[in-house]
Order: structure tokens, then C-alpha cells, then sequence
């Protein structure tokens, strides 16, 4: 028996002896183990991608790489049509759509300097009203003005009383001493250019006063308002202007037009009247007001 033993057997040497061979289910265990190192070292890798990491995995983990190609792929595509202007609107929620209007939207007003409003031009295009409440509205031509209302213009225009506390105020803060001689001034221009008003003439121009204290300038003429404002220190001829085109003849109307509207009606509302032109003051001499002949401007610039 012994010579049939192979030499290694002889030997007695363990090591010679050849290790047995892997079974299949070993070898499919250690593919299965080295496809899920990579598979977590790729999703890793996903993870770190900021924002979109996380969706990315779970695109990958629900529809493998195919979804991740036409994730990507839809992505490009729908970058190329919103750079190019072919987005359908109809593949953005109506909601959305209507938010985006609204932000994207140009403002319903202009921002523009007193310099670049043609005052004289807006007023003599007026067609059907004239209204302003100010401080001496020195923009409104009282010429022009007249002209306007014997073709048929209803006219509303309030100037602070020259001859209150309210104004004696206004020429402090805003360091202008003419603000009264300015205010008398033109509406004393007034008596002048419209001598021959006939009755309905008369009664479509209202020239009024008011002690409440100016903080803007609001002029409305026809469905067009402007409106400027009165800081501290500084006449008011200083500030920009608020313009609101076609603003009366929109649904809804502007709100921030509305506010301004409102402010006209409310000191409308509480004004007085000037029925004698040359004597605003009252009394026989009128000594507590101005001159006839006080200039209409100060010589720091125009008054608001």
C-alpha cells in the first residue's frame, strides 16, 4: 500500500498539499461585497454634490443611471429653452405664473426730476380738470390756467394761506422768507386773467386756501397725477416727482395713486375760498400782505 503513495504523501509535508477550490457561492459573495464598496463609494460622491445631492441618490436608487441620464438630460433641455424664450407657459403652474407677473411687472408709476416735466404743456392739453393743492404751485401757469377753463376745464387749485401761521412755519423750515409774497403773487395773477369770465367761467375755477400744513405738492390733470414732496430744510421744488399716468382710468385703480387722490379730496375739502384776488388778507389797505409787485420767485430757485 505504501508504495502507492504519491512523493508528497511520503514527504509528510502539509504545505504540499494543493488548498481546496472555491466553491461558486463564495466567489459571487465577494463580487456582491465589491459592487456594494462601489456602490456606496458613488453615492458618496453624489451626496457631496451641494443642493441636489440627495435627490440625485434617490433618482439613482429608484430608476438606476438611466434616471439619472434624463434627469440631467431634462435639466439642459429646459435650460436651453427658458435662454432661448421657447418655455411653454403651459408647463408653468398658473400660480406661479401670476406671482411671477406681479415681480417681474413694471412699476405703475415714473420717478422723474421737476426739470423734466413739461407743466406747461400738461396744462394746456388738459381737457376735462385741473386740480392741485401746494404750497404756491408756482408749476401752474395762472394764464394758462384761465385759458384752459374758458374752454370748458373744470379747475380746483389750494394754495397754503399767505397769510397764516402755517405759512410763516413752511418759510422756516424750508429757509425760504418768500413763500408768502410767492403764494400772493399768483393768485393775485389770477384777477388779472379772468376779468372777462362770464358766469360758468366763474364757477369752473375754484382758487382756495388752506392753514394745513404742506408736506407734498399733488396735481391731477385730466386721469394724469404728479406728485412731489416738502422735506425740512429744503423747498419743495427740490424733489423728485412721482408720475401715475392714465392712473384714474385703471381697475383697480393704483393704490399708492389712490392715497395721493385722497389727500386732494381732504384738503379740498377744508379750504376756503378766495373770492377777492387783490385783497387776501382782508381789510381796507390789505397791509398784512405783500406788495402787488413782490416777484413770484424767490432767488434761491422756484418755489414749490
Amino acid at each position: 500500500m505504501s508504495e502507492n503513495k504519491s512523493p508528497e504523501q511520503r514527504s509528510g509535508d502539509p504545505s504540499a498539499t494543493p488548498p481546496p477550490a472555491q466553491s461558486g457561492s463564495s466567489q459571487r459573495q465577494l463580487e456582491a461585497e465589491k459592487k456594494r464598496a462601489l456602490a456606496d463609494a458613488i453615492n458618496n460622491i453624489l451626496k457631496g454634490i451641494p443642493f441636489i445631492g440627495p435627490y440625485i441618490i434617490i433618482i439613482k436608487l429608484k430608476w438606476g443611471w438611466g434616471g439619472i441620464l434624463l434627469f440631467f438630460g431634462g435639466f439642459l433641455v429646459a435650460t436651453a429653452l427658458i435662454a432661448t424664450g421657447f418655455f411653454p407657459d403651459r408647463a408653468v403652474s398658473s400660480r406661479y405664473q401670476s406671482n411671477g407677473s406681479q415681480t417681474n411687472a413694471a412699476p405703475d408709476y415714473e420717478l422723474k426730476a421737476q426739470k423734466d416735466i413739461l407743466w406747461d404743456a400738461a396744462v394746456q392739453n388738459a381737457k376735462s380738470r385741473i386740480r392741485a393743492t401746494g404750497v404756491a404751485l408756482s408749476k401752474l401757469d395762472p394764464k394758462l390756467v384761465a385759458e384752459r377753463v374758458k374752454a370748458g376745464v373744470a379747475v380746483q387749485l389750494v394754495y397754503v394761506n399767505p397769510c397764516g401761521e402755517t405759512v410763516k412755519q413752511r418759510q422756516k423750515d424750508e429757509n425760504n422768507p418768500h413763500a408768502s409774497m410767492n403764494i400772493t403773487s399768483v393768485i393775485r395773477k389770477f384777477g388779472d386773467f379772468t376779468r372777462d369770465f362770464n358766469t360758468s367761467q366763474n364757477q369752473l375755477l375754484q382758487i382756495k386756501r388752506t392753514d394745513t400744513y404742506p408736506t407734498m405738492v399733488v396735481v391731477i390733470i385730466d386721469n394724469d397725477l404728479y406728485t412731489y414732496f416738502c422735506p425740512y430744510g429744503a423747498e419743495c421744488s427740490t424733489s423728485p416727482v412721482l408720475v401715475f399716468k392714465g392712473y384714474s382710468g385703471k381697475t383697480p385703480m393704483n393704490p399708492s395713486a389712490a392715497f395721493f387722490e385722497k389727500a386732494v379730496n381732504a384738503t379740498c375739502s377744508r379750504a376756503t375760498l378766495v373770492t377777492d384776488y387783490s385783497n387776501l388778507c382782508g381789510g381796507a389797505s390789505n397791509s398784512s400782505a405783500p406788495p402787488a409787485t413782490a416777484p413770484s420767485a424767490s432767488p434761491a430757485g422756484s418755489p414749490p
